[in-house]
């Protein structure tokens, strides 16, 4: 499908010049190999997601049968489920995959340019400017976002097998689009815009806009409907905006990205939207004279291929995530460039080969200079993407340099108290989720995580009122049943305990805390079968968390089983649970360790 020219001069030509480019953009991003795993998205899609545990039929089912919070993306979350089975949690081993994934997408397009016609140093000085562009580096750098660079390749896939199908009519080439523009949506619902840029294609060949050509890009429709919906029932809010507001913030949404590719200072992993929304903010008449201007020069210069393409491209794979809406924290963000600036790169390669050639074919002096500002240009966006790699090193760094380009934001506060948490810092969260609140008082997470730092503290009044809070602002929150649940039995009041942990599970009825907190009540009032089946029950949600064997091993003995107390306690000593000994000395009591 890819069919780089093989004639030998010219093979070797691209070939060394796509080997330099890989290599500068794996040194550009090599600091991220050095980072771990964050607190946001992370835990939840790698750390703590109990579906990639197994890859047995019953695990890789539930991948491709649920969604996530972020959306329906099975398709990433099952390579995470391959890292994991062979590599456990091994933050390197996610990074290099991403890295890796990100330079095959460096590859695609670099012999997608030579296809659509650009010279081989064009295509590699476009794809070294995609490849190192800082603007890609939370698409790379952070875990999570394997969806973009994964999402990317099966869609690049697809626009090769297009331009095949354009250029032969076999019909294979027709089937390998709609599994490549499938498998791409899987990875992430960004794809959706698929259609329109097989589109593009059509116009980049010249391509008669017709009634067949429409129908031709009618069977991805019956993919991607019903997959965008999964995800946009998952997102979908209020619209919290006037239509004035609405169309500014669209406005400076359209514009944004464009500043920002083409002048990547600073790059920040949280952006925050100009107040106020209103066209006395300067900051709106800009977007508005700047998206007349880029538009005005598409149309003007139309005739220059590249430049049209450029445009096109952005605009028909980005457009569908310009917000009207007010309440999204994270209404701009880098990685949703990720792919959308390929137009823009192929349009820099274009215009920079053009301008080199004319400057050579005059033996014009000037030709130096402009290799020189060339190199200053790389070199200075691959450290930028260097040291923007250090910024996802952990989940304090992470927060601290959202901070401090957005210092009243909640969600930073909110993630970095999180991660104080996490460290047993619990002076510090509890700042932090003081300031969260004050930010954001309506809000019910911060009160929940407020709850859990000051119980460890065992402030367990100011707790209760922090869980009480917590399901007065959302009776809908499962895990603040359960935590004011796991204070109840700490304070040996089971049956209010129980009442909330059942009302934990009627809400999010695969929750495990439910369900082992459950079995921990269930066995202080001596009700031992049901304690049974709810920590089996956890255990079969997640059969990777060694605390689980070591409370059944409990119950187990509690029942005079001891056969299997002592298989629960050799299997929880094994995954490494750190209070088993103590348990284990217990059981030798009944010559069951041996």
């Amino acid at each position: 499908m890819i069919r780089p020219n093989k004639n030998s001069a010219i093979f070797k030509k691209e070939t060394a010049i796509l080997f330099f480019v890989l290599v500068i953009t794996f040194f550009a991003f090599s600091s991220s190999l050095l980072s771990g795993f964050t607190n946001w998205d992370d835990e939840l899609l790698v750390v703590d997601n109990p579906e990639i545990r197994s890859l047995d039929f019953n695990h890789i089912k539930t991948i491709f049968t649920s969604t996530a919070s972020l959306g329906y993306i099975p398709l990433s979350i099952f390579s995470f489920a391959i890292e994991y089975h062979f590599f456990g949690l091994n933050p390197f081993v996610f990074h290099l995959d991403n890295l890796i994934l990100h330079l095959v997408v460096l590859a695609l397009l670099f012999f997608f340019g030579l296809r659509l016609g650009l010279h081989a140093w064009a295509s590699g000085l476009a794809v070294l400017l995609f490849g190192i562009h800082p603007m890609h580096v939370e698409s790379v750098a952070w875990i999570s976002e394997r969806k973009d660079v994964l999402y990317a390749i099966f869609y690049l896939l697809a626009l090769h097998s297009h331009w095949s199908y354009l250029e032969t009519r076999k019909k294979s080439f027709y089937a390998l689009i709609i599994l490549y523009g499938l498998l791409s949506m899987l990875a992430k619902p960004m794809a959706l815009s698929l259609p329109l840029i097989l589109g593009v294609l059509d116009w980049m060949k010249g391509r008669k806009f017709t009634l067949n050509v429409v129908w031709e890009k009618i069977p991805h429709f019956l993919y991607i409907i019903p997959l965008t919906l999964i995800t946009y029932r998952i997102h979908a809010q209020p619209v919290q905006s006037s239509l004035g507001e609405g169309l500014l913030t669209w406005i400076w949404c359209s514009v944004f990205y464009i500043w920002k590719f083409f002048f990547p200072f600073p790059v920040v992993p949280l952006y925050s939207r100009p107040e106020p929304v209103s066209l006395l903010n300067p900051v709106y008449l800009m977007a508005i004279v700047s998206l007349i201007a880029f538009v005005g020069i598409a149309i003007r210069f139309r005739a220059y291929r590249w430049l049209f393409f450029a445009w096109l491209f952005y605009f028909f794979s980005i457009f569908f995530l310009f917000h009207f809406d007010l309440s999204e924290h994270k209404i701009v963000s880098d990685r949703y460039m990720y792919l959308p600036s390929v137009g823009f790169c192929f349009l820099f390669g274009s215009v920079v080969h053009d301008a080199l050639g004319r400057l050579k074919k005059r033996k014009d002096r000037r030709i130096v200079l402009v290799m020189v500002c060339l190199a200053v240009l790389f070199g200075a966006l691959s450290v930028k993407t260097f040291f923007q790699c250090r910024v996802w090193k952990d989940s304090l760094t992470l927060w601290f340099e959202m901070l401090r380009y957005n210092p009243k934001s909640a969600f930073a506060f909110y993630n970095r108290a999180k991660a104080y948490e996490s460290e047993k810092r619990f002076d510090l969260a509890e700042a932090d989720y003081d300031t969260t609140i004050a930010l954001s008082p309506k809000v019910a997470l911060p009160y929940n995580n407020r709850g859990i730092t000051r119980a460890y503290q065992g402030r367990e009044d100011e707790a209760m009122k922090d869980f009480n809070k917590t399901i007065e602002l959302d009776p809908e929150y499962a895990e603040g049943y359960s935590n004011r649940a796991y204070l109840y039995y700490n304070l040996e009041q089971y049956e209010p305990a129980l009442a909330d942990l059942n009302k934990a599970l009627e809400l999010k009825p695969d929750y495990i805390k439910g369900y082992s907190n459950r079995a921990l009540v269930r066995a202080a009032l001596g009700r031992l079968d049901l304690a049974l089946k709810d920590f089996n029950r956890a255990i079969e949600i997640d059969p990777s968390i060694a605390g689980l064997y070591y409370h059944r091993s409990l119950v187990y003995a509690d029942m005079k089983n001891f056969e299997a107390a002592r298989t629960d306690a050799k299997k929880a000593q094994a995954m490494g649970y750190s209070d088993i000994d103590r348990y284990m000395e217990r059981l030798r009591q009944y010559d069951l360790s041996k």
